[in-house]
């Protein structure tokens, strides 16, 4: 089973949380910008026609991408359901990325896919008869801080060990 990178309950609410970090400082910064670069083309993609062979291979890639956090949603639900942890309370999926300089139109359209690859709204979009989640949202750090003022977060930076 796939998991999530974080399970927060809250009194009213539980959130799942997918944290990605391409601009993390701890990262090299000759990797960094490679990581940002493909992080970022991975999340246009879908904004472009992809008319060559070499930008389909990527749109398929971006899918991949996309499905694996659905799937890691997927699994971590089945988990928390299973155990009889859901507590019957409503369910957050929320994927940070931590890119400053990502536009509001790709994160909405990356949570349209992630809507998708997670099932959020069941068989033929008819949603389940059973309540799963309550909303899944991509977000960067600047919609972290509109949306949940509430929730601080910042990077901290590393701790290297003495060599």
């Amino acid at each position: 089973m796939k998991q999530v990178d974080f399970i927060v309950e809250w009194e009213e609410e539980i959130w799942m949380l997918e944290i990605k970090d391409p601009e993390d400082v701890a990262i090299p910064p000759q990797r960094r910008a490679s990581i940002r670069r493909k992080h970022r083309r991975n999340l246009q993609l879908k904004n472009m026609l992809a008319t060559d062979a070499h930008l389909k291979s990527l749109a398929i890639y971006d899918e991949k991408l996309l499905v694996a956090y659905g799937e890691k949603c997927r699994d971590s639900f089945l988990y928390l359901y299973l155990q009889n942890q859901m507590q019957h309370k409503p369910l957050k999926f929320i994927v940070l990325i931590g890119m400053e300089r990502l536009n509001t139109r790709v994160l909405t359209t990356a949570t349209k896919w992630l809507r998708q690859s997670s099932a959020l709204e069941g068989p033929a979009k008819k949603g389940w008869a059973r309540p799963y989640l309550h909303s899944v949202q991509v977000v960067n750090l600047l919609e972290w801080r509109d949306r949940y003022p509430q929730v601080p977060i910042r990077r901290i930076q590393p701790i290297l060990p003495n060599l």
